[in-house]
């Protein structure tokens, strides 16, 4: 009798699909591990009483050794994790292998980027801009978006409030508001806003980031200069930008 019962539910398709399976077992995932130190690394958030501000740990665990990273965090965002691997993880370890098709994964080959530069002549079309000085915004304004890639704060802004911000600096470091007051202050920022269709204090901000970090480097060069006075300005820095930040007027 038993047998017989076994062999009419083995062969019964309601059988087969509602019972369960004794033998039937997960599969389980597999961990990579790296090749050499900082090739691979895990990378997770824990979450931990908040004090101070900080409430989670990011940590990251390179696969091929098992060194640990832990930083201390006010949120579980991607943000934060850029941020760290930015400052801390890939000055110290290098870029991780692999990465780099990860990235052109995600651009889906697409090599073709837009970037800040691709707005700056649709922005400045759409300003009364004298057409003498054109050529000098345009040079200004591309230093600008050169030292927005330098810096990770940055990339938090879509290409085009990048370029949006740097033509407004550009054009406020110039000083070209004379008798036009369009062209001055807050009723730029909203004129640039309104043209490109972006929030007006996420524009301000922006702008205020890419004036801090043109401070941040006319010190460093001054610096520079104090240190070593028997070299010419030449052979202390030679722009590898459109403009030379030296150059730009705040």
């Amino acid at each position: 009798m038993y047998t017989t019962v076994k062999q009419v539910t083995q062969q019964c398709e309601v059988c087969l699909q509602n019972n369960p399976r004794k033998n039937c077992k997960v599969q389980l995932g597999q961990i990579g591990r790296g090749n050499y130190p900082g090739q691979q690394w895990q990378v997770d958030f824990s979450e931990l009483p908040r004090k101070g501000g900080y409430g989670y740990m990011l940590v990251l665990t390179d696969t091929f050794s098992g060194w640990p990273e832990a930083y201390p965090c006010q949120m579980n965002k991607a943000r934060e994790v850029t941020k760290i691997l930015l400052q801390e993880i890939i000055p110290r370890f290098g870029v991780p292998g692999e990465w780099e098709l990860v990235v052109l994964g995600k651009l889906k080959w697409n090599l073709a980027a837009v970037t800040p530069h691709d707005f700056i002549e649709h922005i400045l079309r759409k300003l009364p801009l004298p057409k003498d000085k054109l050529v000098l915004i345009r040079k200004h304004a591309q230093t600008f978006i050169a030292l927005c890639a330098t810096d990770f704060n940055f990339t938090m802004y879509p290409p085009s409030m990048i370029a949006t911000g740097s033509v407004g600096a550009a054009i406020c470091g110039l000083q070209l508001d004379d008798g036009d007051r369009s062209l001055s202050g807050d009723s730029l920022t909203d004129f640039l806003a309104k043209i490109t269709s972006t929030d007006v204090d996420c524009l301000k901000a922006c702008q205020e980031q890419i004036e801090s970090v043109l401070i941040s480097n006319l010190r460093q060069v001054r610096q520079q200069q104090q240190s070593n006075p028997s070299k010419t300005v030449e052979e202390l820095d030679q722009a590898s930008t459109p403009t030379d930040v030296r150059d730009i007027n705040l």
